[in-house]
């Protein structure tokens, strides 16, 4: 069982890294908005818009939520690790972000908030598990 010292430290850091997340976020839905206004693709749109935010998370995450708890210190072979992670999460992003338009039929931005949403806990668990300790 997890002591309250270690999930005070475990909450602490998803506080933190749903902060940068949403400052992720930011860079993601204007670039996603601002594309698809000029007439790319919304799935495109979001593809290009998910990965700028996420060299943003990436740098921002390392510094403000994982600090010194990578698993390696190069930062090339961790963010190639990151980038897996994030590979995942963006068709997963994708994925929810057509179903919510096209099935249900939301309109762009409720859709990307709900996309992200389920994508948060992917990405965070998995770094945690995968790039951080």
């Amino acid at each position: 069982m997890n002591s309250p010292a270690s999930l005070t430290a475990f909450s602490l850091q998803f506080f933190r890294y749903a902060l940068v997340g949403a400052a992720a976020f930011i860079v993601d839905l204007t670039l996603l908005v601002w594309l698809a206004g000029l007439g790319m693709h919304y799935l495109a749109a979001n593809s290009v818009a998910f990965l700028a935010a996420n060299l943003f998370n990436f740098a921002a995450a390392h510094r403000f939520v994982f600090a010194s708890s990578a698993r390696t210190s190069d930062w090339r072979a961790l963010y190639l690790v990151v980038l897996a992670i994030s590979v995942i999460g963006l068709a997963l992003n994708d994925l929810i972000l057509y179903a919510a338009t096209a099935a249900l039929g939301l309109a762009l931005v409720p859709a990307k908030i709900v996309a992200t949403l389920v994508t948060l806990g992917w990405n965070f668990a998995a770094r945690k598990r995968l790039a951080y300790y």
